[in-house]
Order: C-alpha cells, then sequence, then structure tokens
C-alpha cells in the first residue's frame, strides 16, 4: 500500500497555528488568574453596574438629587464621598493582592507588570464613572450629579498616580516584590489595611446598634457603597488567604453558611408586646356584613344603602402610596366614605396603603377635611396629605443597612442572633407613622400594637375590615390576616387558605401583620410562623408576600362578594366594588407574541420565564374575572378600576420602599384621571346624608 506523502508547509503551518493559539490560550489563562485574584473587586464593580441601573437604583438617585436641591445636600455629599472610598477601596486591594507571589506563576515578579500596575487603577475608577454614565443617560436623574462624579474621578485618577510624590513615599520599581507573607509589606501597608479591618467592625457595630437613624441620615445610596466597600475589604482577605493556603476558602465558608442555615435563621415573625384589646366574636361574613349594614339604614333620597369593597395590587411602595392617596382623597371628598367601605383586601404594598388608611380613620377627630389634592403644604392635615407625608419617607435605606451589615454577618455567625431586615422595614413604617403624629402620643405607636387594636374602639362599626393576603412557602395556599374570627366558616368563604390569627394565637403588630403581606423577593425574607393550632407543637410555616399567588386581591374580594350575594335579595344595599392597580403596564395577553421563534437559551430560561410571568398572569385573571361578574349581575357602574397609568420616560414608578418627588406628584395627578369615578361615589354618599 502506498504512503502519502505530507507536505513540509502543511505541516509547518498547523504546527505554527497550534502553538499560536497554545500562546494565545496561555495568555488568556494568565490574564483570567490575575483577573480572579481581584474578583472581589471585579464582582463589586458588577454589583454597581447593576444598582445604578434597576429602577429602584436609579429613584435612589433621584432622591438623593432632590434632597440636595432642596438645600439638603448631606446625601449627595456622602454619597460621592463613599463612592470615592469604595473606589480607593477596590484599587487598594486588588494592588495589594498583586503585591504578592502564589502559585500561579502569572502572580511571579516581573510578569504582567503594567497589568498588575493599571488594572487596579481602572477597577477603581470604574466604580466613580459608571454611577456617571449612567446619570447622563438617565433624563429623570439631573446633570449635576454627573459632574460631582466627574470631579471625583479626576481626584481618584490624580491620587493614584501622584501618591508617592505628594506623599513622599518610595517608590516601588517592581510591582511584585515576591512577597510571601503580610508581615512582609511595608509598614503603612499593613497600618492601612489593620485600619481597614478595625473600620468594618465598627461599621457593623453602627449599623446593628443605629441602624434605623444612621440609614436614613446618610441615605440608602451612602449605605450601598459603604457596604460594598465592607464586602471588598472582606471578601479580597478571604481571596488572599485562600490562595495562600491554597485551598478554595471562599466555596468552604459558602458552604458553612450553607450547612448552618437551618440554625442561623433570624427571620423568626416577630411576636407583638402585648395581647390584642379587641378580640372578635365568632361569626360569619354574612352575620357580620348583616350587623354592619344595621348601623348604615337608607336615608335622604337613598333607596338602597352603598357599599363599597375593595381590591388593592400589590407592588412596594408604589403600590401603597397610590392606594392610601386615592382612598385618602375619597375619605377627604366626602368624609362618610370610609364607613360606607366594608372590606378591603389588600397585597404586599397595597396592604401597607389600605393599613394607612384605616389607621387614619381610627384618628378621625385629628383629621381635616380638605378636598384640594395638589396643595400640601405644612399644617394641612387631611388624609390625603397624612397618607403623603407618612409613606414618602424612605423605608429603604434600613431595610438596606440591616441587610447589608447584620443580617448578611448572621448567615455566618451561626451562634449570633441579630435583628433582621424584617424588623427593621417594620420598625421604619412605625416610626414614619409616629413622625407624623409628633406633638399627640395618643396617636402614636399604632403601627406598633397589636394589629386588631385598630377595631377596639369601633363600636360604631366605622373601620373597613381588612384581608391582608399572603402566601404559605411549604404548600403554595393563601393565608389571610383579618380581625374577624370566622371560625370554621372561614374556610366555605376562603377556599383553601388558611387565617392568620387562627393558625397562631400569637399577637402581631399591624407592622408586621402588613409586612407578611409584603414580603417580596428576597428584599424581605420568608417569614417563619409558629403554628399554635396543631395537637402538636414545633410546626412551622414561611410566610412570603402575598403576590406569588396572585397579585391583585380581587380573589378574597370576589369571595366575600359571593357570599354578600347570597344574602343580597334581603338587603336594600348597591354594590360597588373599587379596583386599585399600580402596574403601569398590563401585557397585551390576547395579542402578545415574539417577532421570531428563535429565543435565547429558550430550553433555560423558558422555565423561568414562565414561573414568573404566572405570578402578573393569575393576579390579571383574578382581577378580570371579579370586573366579569360585577358587571354581569349589576352592571359596568359597579365596577370602578383605579388604574395608574404608565409615566413619560422622564418619570418612572419603581417597585421597592422609596419613592422621589417627581413620582409621587405624578401619581398625585393621576388622581385627576378618575375624576369621574370620584364624582360617581361622592354623588352616592351625599344623596345617602342628605336630608330628606
Amino acid at each position: 500500500m502506498r504512503q502519502l506523502n505530507k507536505d513540509p508547509s502543511t505541516t509547518s503551518l498547523i504546527s505554527k497555528i497550534i502553538d499560536i493559539t497554545r500562546c494565545y490560550w496561555e495568555l488568556i489563562t494568565n490574564y483570567y488568574r490575575l483577573i480572579k485574584l481581584a474578583r472581589f473587586s471585579v464582582f463589586i464593580a458588577f454589583i454597581v453596574i447593576l444598582f445604578v441601573l434597576v429602577p429602584q437604583g436609579k429613584e435612589a438617585l433621584i432622591v438623593m438629587q432632590e434632597n440636595a436641591n432642596d438645600y439638603d445636600s448631606a446625601q449627595l455629599i456622602n454619597f460621592v464621598l463613599f463612592n470615592f472610598i469604595l473606589a480607593l477601596m477596590c484599587w487598594y486591594y486588588a494592588r495589594i493582592l498583586y503585591f504578592f507571589a502564589f502559585k500561579d506563576e502569572a502572580s511571579h515578579a516581573g510578569k504582567y507588570c503594567k497589568f498588575k500596575k493599571h488594572f487596579p487603577r481602572l477597577l477603581g475608577v470604574s466604580m466613580i464613572f459608571i454611577p456617571a454614565l449612567v446619570v447622563v443617560f438617565t433624563e429623570s436623574i439631573e446633570n449635576s450629579l454627573f459632574w460631582y462624579l466627574l470631579v471625583s474621578s479626576a481626584i481618584f485618577l490624580f491620587f493614584v498616580y501622584f501618591r508617592r510624590d505628594i506623599f513622599n513615599l518610595k517608590k516601588i520599581e517592581d510591582v511584585n516584590l515576591k512577597h510571601n507573607l503580610i508581615k512582609e509589606l511595608p509598614l503603612h501597608t499593613k497600618a492601612i489595611l489593620i485600619g481597614f479591618v478595625l473600620i468594618n467592625w465598627l461599621l457593623l457595630y453602627l449599623f446593628t446598634a443605629f441602624g434605623q437613624s444612621l440609614s436614613i441620615t446618610i441615605g440608602t445610596t451612602a449605605v450601598v457603597m459603604l457596604a460594598l466597600a465592607t464586602l471588598v475589604s472582606v471578601g479580597s482577605t478571604i481571596s488572599f488567604l485562600g490562595e495562600r493556603k491554597g485551598i478554595p476558602l471562599l466555596f468552604i465558608i459558602v458552604m458553612i453558611a450553607v450547612l448552618t442555615s437551618m440554625i442561623a435563621d433570624n427571620h423568626k415573625i416577630k411576636i407583638a408586646n402585648d395581647q390584642p384589646k379587641f378580640v372578635s366574636e365568632k361569626t360569619t361574613i354574612k352575620q357580620h356584613f348583616t350587623q354592619w349594614l344595621e348601623k348604615r339604614k337608607p336615608q335622604g333620597n337613598m333607596e338602597k344603602t352603598p357599599v363599597f369593597l375593595i381590591a388593592t395590587e400589590g407592588g412596594g411602595i408604589r403600590a401603597a402610596y397610590w392606594t392610601a392617596i386615592v382612598l385618602g382623597h375619597l375619605q377627604d371628598i366626602n368624609p362618610n366614605f370610609g364607613e360606607h367601605v366594608y372590606a378591603i383586601s389588600g397585597v404586599s404594598g397595597g396592604s401597607l396603603g389600605a393599613s394607612v388608611f384605616n389607621a387614619l380613620l381610627t384618628q378621625d377627630r385629628f383629621m381635616e377635611q380638605n378636598s384640594n389634592v395638589t396643595n400640601c403644604a405644612e399644617g394641612n392635615n387631611n388624609y390625603f396629605c397624612r397618607s403623603k407625608r407618612i409613606l414618602k419617607e424612605d423605608f429603604l435605606a434600613p431595610t438596606v443597612a440591616s441587610m447589608m451589615f447584620p443580617d448578611a454577618f448572621q448567615r455566618f455567625c451561626f451562634f449570633c442572633r441579630f435583628d433582621d431586615r424584617a424588623q427593621a422595614l417594620e420598625t421604619a413604617w412605625e416610626k414614619a407613622w409616629d413622625k407624623e403624629w409628633q406633638g399627640l402620643p395618643d396617636s402614636q405607636g399604632i403601627f406598633n400594637k397589636p394589629f386588631q387594636d385598630l377595631w377596639f374602639e369601633d363600636t360604631e362599626m366605622k373601620i373597613p375590615q381588612l384581608f391582608l393576603n399572603s402566601t404559605v412557602v411549604e404548600t403554595g395556599q393563601r393565608i389571610i390576616a383579618t380581625p374577624l374570627d370566622l371560625d370554621e366558616s372561614f374556610a366555605g368563604t376562603f377556599h383553601d387558605a388558611l387565617a392568620t390569627f387562627s393558625v397562631t394565637n400569637n399577637a402581631l403588630s399591624l407592622s408586621t401583620t402588613v409586612h407578611t403581606s409584603a414580603r417580596f423577593t428576597y428584599v424581605s425574607p420568608a417569614g417563619s410562623l409558629e403554628r399554635t393550632d396543631l395537637p402538636h407543637a414545633g410546626k412551622w410555616i414561611r410566610l412570603v408576600d402575598g403576590g406569588y399567588f396572585e397579585n391583585s386581591g380581587a380573589t378574597a374580594i370576589s369571595e366575600i362578594l359571593t357570599e354578600i350575594l347570597s344574602i343580597q335579595s334581603s338587603l336594600n344595599i348597591q354594590l360597588i366594588v373599587i379596583h386599585i392597580s399600580n402596574e403601569p403596564d398590563y401585557p397585551d395577553r390576547a395579542n402578545n407574541g415574539t417577532n421570531s421563534q428563535a429565543r435565547f437559551l429558550s430550553e433555560i430560561l423558558s422555565p423561568i420565564w414562565a414561573i414568573f410571568n404566572v405570578r402578573g398572569g393569575k393576579g390579571q385573571e383574578a382581577r378580570l374575572a371579579l370586573e366579569n361578574k360585577v358587571k354581569g349581575i349589576s352592571g359596568e357602574e359597579h365596577y370602578l378600576h383605579f388604574k395608574l397609568e404608565k409615566p413619560d420616560e422622564k418619570v418612572q414608578l419603581p417597585l421597592g420602599w422609596m419613592l422621589s418627588s417627581k413620582a409621587q406628584k405624578n401619581m398625585d395627578l393621576q388622581l385627576q384621571k378618575h375624576a369621574d369615578y370620584i364624582k360617581q361615589i361622592n354623588s352616592l354618599l351625599v344623596r345617602l346624608h342628605q336630608d330628606n
């Protein structure tokens, strides 16, 4: 058999290609190993990008800018200062790590010196420049912040390039001095590193002991910058020790946190200090509604008594604010509105807004009737303005501070016990309420008192019944907090749901009860609640946001409506259902589709997107079912939808726990779009209460 002769030129070409490929592969892997050494600084750069790009991060920047425009520049200065410190930390720790010779040859002296010199500087300045670029391309953020950050980046670059001349430090000719131990570092470097460690512990103490006041004082954006700087310090230290010992130390620490997560869990739902003063008698929806209606006989020219059932959608502070100002304004227009609302079903932020409205009704003697929506000058104490002042507070800063300091440390310190970020958020709500009632101590503390106490002195049954919806992690079913003791009839009214205060006989404060409905993804952790209704003790369930089941609140109102309709023929009532929604973009479900059959990573991402979109889909389905049910029975005029519309591009209405003045003003003005509904409601109530 004849052998084929190999062409020497072909063999040479293949060898060259292999050599070039090997060379570039080695170069890529070496650069990867160098970047891996500074991985926490790189990771933090991505976190900064994420923070300033997500709507709530942008909103935090807008709020900070608005405060500066109102002659309160402290938070803006704090952000620029702590952002500068974050840049220094990222640069400094990456630079220090490149001083040492580890097992990888790329870290040895004389290797990739320019990269080791300039890459840390690039990482550092990116911490400042990334937010600056976002400011430039975000219309809703004023460009003055860009100039602050641009000056900050210039100062940073000047410092890192000329620091040795400024401080007369000895110049290091080689970026890698073959250090193997920390004690071989220069004295001033060791002093700086020790100082960083002490500062980290000090920050942990300060945010644990004074988290509420400190975080609100310095602002959300500054808290985030400080937390990220701490993460760079701690993470880079772990990276150094792992590389030095040749062990995956970070992985080991994470696995310890995972394995001890059961005993490090500090997310037990907080129990109220006092038992409730109000205890409902055992009843049913039909019986209670009949008793409630007896106190509202038709008057004036009305043949039937108007009865309002309200469903309010979830959506963080956006939902809370929109719900509270809609209900508050209706109460201002006609002070008889609240006593004709039988039930409010709330989810997530909608639960907070409804609870603020209910709490204000308990303080009716201190309220002023004033229907002027746009004028909330100091001293204007109508429902609308008090709602605005309570919910304009920064609830995000204490939550983030707790999440990133004591709550994060708790994950790795299983023998410690810190208050979690859920309690930080609940305390922030309590303080916002108390701040509004300074000088009236009897009106303070409502959000810190047992949930049922809202109805303690309500002998005339003028306070609407709340039905706050949450979701049980273990079963996926609803659990509903209500002051009514519906006993066995609860299961007949609310299908496959649990009653919060039947599951537990422990008292929960108003803020805690609201939060069981508003624990949305990761911002608030799942809360553990011990069941006391079972024969065997030691059974726990975990509660998360009610929006996991359905986000509209319409399901519970539909079930209450069914109960009332079953006895409506014997009652002189006019049922009106109000739905308060805050999702600016409802998807076009009938005409939805994509422009291409092919989708990126379809096999992997499709199940994830489907699960995520089911949340909105179920809420929309429940809302439409309720709408059709009401219109089919009573007519179109008996279903009123207070929908929050999508604003222009200069204003965003984000989820989260902080709202800018721009977002608040946009929602205030949107009330005017529902003038016909407001007029219809007021007309009913005026006719009811006028003289014969």
